[in-house]
């Protein structure tokens, strides 16, 4: 491109009427440079989604802890409410945050216009699905076990 405008100002020089059209069409991507390019978009964006997805589960210890600290857990078992309920209220609540961040992801892929996440040959949207329900599941079952300690 510099060298076709170097070109036209030289050429005008000499002639005002005269010009030098430069086109630049590159070649086609091949299948194995596009199966390429999926694969590395692929990587980065779960790379990315791991570490994100890391930081969630966090948020769940922090009321867990407090609720300890503040004796509020114990208040509310003088209350009335019982251990089961207790616990499985804190994870359906968990899970319905979980899930829902779950859901926003999901919406951000599609509006980034990220296609192999929403391919249906290779499921890869119920595998996201599938993964993203057991991770929130075992994260937080394993920090209400450690949460005893």
């Amino acid at each position: 491109m510099i060298t076709n405008c170097t070109s036209n100002a030289i050429l005008k020089s000499f002639n005002t009427d005269a010009q030098i059209l430069h086109s630049f069409s590159p070649l086609p991507r091949t299948e194995q440079e596009s199966l390429t390019s999926a694969a590395f978009s692929l990587f980065w964006v779960s790379f990315f989604s791991i570490i994100g997805w890391s930081l969630i589960p966090t948020s769940a210890i922090v009321f867990i802890v407090k609720e300890r600290e503040t004796m509020v857990k114990y208040q509310q078992y003088i209350s009335g409410v019982g251990i089961m309920s207790y616990w499985v209220s804190n994870l359906v609540w968990d899970m319905l945050k979980f899930m829902l961040t779950g859901c926003l992801s999901l919406v951000i892929l599609y509006v980034f216009d990220f296609q192999e996440m929403f391919e249906t040959e290779h499921q890869q949207l119920q595998s996201f699905i599938a993964g993203m329900a057991l991770l929130g599941l075992n994260c937080f079952m394993f920090i209400y076990a450690v949460s005893f300690s």
